[in-house]
């Protein structure tokens, strides 16, 4: 189940109350443009990724049913695109 995107931005944004039925949510995503996009998730350091057109995805856990923000970062001349996908890869 998508519990948020696709998206496709320049900038940095925050993906406010993701709520998964479980306790995971993936992100799936692709970042060009060089530079680094960096995934934060509340409570969690961020992970950063190169801009390098490579698919990546990322699997985050939190407790069941509690929403969570996501904010993605851009450092760079990055361009990303990326959906929220409820559960594990």
């Amino acid at each position: 189940m998508l519990l948020a995107g696709p998206l496709a931005e320049q900038k940095d944004v925050t993906i406010a109350d993701v709520v998964p039925s479980g306790a995971s949510f993936t992100v799936y995503f692709v970042c060009t443009g060089g530079g680094r996009i960096a995934l934060d998730v509340q409570a969690a350091d961020p992970l950063r990724y190169p801009c390098d057109g490579v698919p990546n995805r990322s699997q985050v856990f939190v407790d069941k049913g509690v929403s969570t923000d996501l904010a993605v970062g851009v450092e760079g001349a990055a361009q990303w695109r990326l959906a929220v996908v409820d559960g594990a890869p």
